[in-house]
C-alpha cells in the first residue's frame, strides 16, 4: 500500500514538472481537457493564513498538490 502511495506521488510530481516550463497563449482561459505535456492551467485557491496562492507564483518550481478530505 505504502509502495502505491509512493508510486502515485511520483506519477503526479512528474506531471505537474511537465508543464512547468512552458507558457500559455495569452488569453486562454482553459476550462477544457488538459493533453499530456502540456503546461499547467492556471488556478487560485484560499491559502491556510487568510490570502490566496495562483499556480502561477510557483512558475518555473517543483509543486506538488495535496488534496485532503478533511483538515491539512
Amino acid at each position: 500500500m505504502r509502495l502505491e502511495s509512493l508510486l502515485r506521488i511520483g506519477v503526479l510530481f512528474v506531471v505537474v514538472l511537465t508543464g512547468c516550463g512552458e507558457s500559455r497563449p495569452a488569453g486562454d482561459a482553459g476550462g477544457g481537457p488538459v493533453k499530456i505535456g502540456a503546461t499547467a492551467p492556471d488556478f487560485s485557491l484560499p491559502s491556510t493564513s487568510g490570502g490566496e496562492v495562483s499556480l502561477s507564483d510557483y512558475r518555473g518550481s517543483p509543486v506538488l498538490l495535496y488534496f485532503s478530505m478533511g483538515p491539512g
